[in-house]
């Protein structure tokens, strides 16, 4: 069996004096390989940094959709009812100016025999 304690020795022993705090001093406490141990954490995040944008920008383009979809629905939803009251607004208009014309032009017509 081999023996492993060194080697946790090596990687878990920290010497810190109170007197030297100096942060590189704590840093030359840690095994020859720190730098190798690092970039392996380092390299082993990027696919989840990778991951983890790509869900946050289709959320986005998600709800970018969603809010695209809302407002097509409001104008979908508005539209046609505004329409329908201006025409009938336009009908009743058109309505009125015929009623304003046939009168005048009874009044015309009437005053015409009134000779």
């Amino acid at each position: 069996m081999i023996d492993t304690h060194p080697l946790q020795e090596t990687l878990f022993h920290w010497e810190f004096d109170a007197q030297s705090d100096s942060l590189s001093k704590i840093w030359n406490n840690f095994p020859p390989f720190h730098w190798l141990i690092y970039a392996f954490f380092v390299v082993q995040s990027i696919p989840s940094m990778i991951l983890a944008l790509t869900v946050l920008l289709s959320c986005m383009i998600i709800s970018a959709i969603g809010s695209f979809c809302i407002i097509i629905t409001l104008i979908i939803l508005c539209v046609p009812p505004l329409l329908f009251v201006i025409c009938i607004n336009l009908f009743n208009k058109m309505l009125l100016g015929v009623g304003i014309v046939i009168k005048n032009f009874e009044d015309v017509w009437d005053g015409i025999w009134d000779f």
